[in-house]
């Protein structure tokens, strides 16, 4: 007669089926995270490429043919455009208006028309940080850090996984993404 407990026997077989299916299990939950991160990513670079398209073709189409300050009707309307037609400021302060500020600068300057860009383009995205002083965010519960990566490219990191990234040229307009 059995007492109703466990014997050694089924006690280990029990305890290895449940290591195996938590060696299955676990790798799986670690990737979803990943890919999330990886959609996020994916989304976010693939509406900022479709927002720089459409303010090239807006551009064109306003029959600019150099720099223009604060482009009306398109995003927040503070979009800055270089003098080729690609946006390199989203403030209403008017910044595109010479030689020296036909890019994105390699300085703090250069950070903050990056982070201006990305919110004036992504109207309601997700929070952007960066830029430095009295202007610059702090990178407290923002989904991006935005920063220059030398002159004339902005780069876009997830704020908790810095290796995932977008970067945009605004010399060409392209948009490139890394996803490690």
């Amino acid at each position: 007669m059995r007492n109703g407990g466990f014997t050694l026997i089924e006690l280990v077989c029990s305890i290895v089926i449940v290591s195996i299916l938590s060696a299955i299990v676990i790798p799986a939950v670690t990737d979803v995270a990943g890919a999330a991160r990886d959609a996020s990513l994916s989304q976010h670079a693939g509406s900022f490429r479709t927002s720089v398209q459409f303010a090239h073709v807006m551009w064109q189409v306003s029959g600019n043919a150099g720099f223009v300050d604060n482009l009306p009707s398109f995003g927040d309307g503070t979009v800055d455009f270089n003098a080729i037609g690609y946006p390199i400021d989203g403030t209403g302060q008017g910044n595109s208006g010479g030689a020296n500020n036909n890019n994105i600068p390699n300085n703090n300057q250069g950070d903050l028309r990056c982070r201006h860009l990305f919110q004036a383009l992504l109207i309601g995205a997700d929070s952007v940080c960066g830029g430095t002083g009295a202007q610059g965010v702090p990178c407290d519960d923002q989904a991006f850090h935005a920063a220059r990566r030398g002159a004339n490219v902005c780069r876009y990191s997830l704020l908790d996984d810095p290796a995932r990234y977008f970067e945009y040229a605004v010399l060409t307009g392209s948009i490139t993404l890394t996803n490690p």
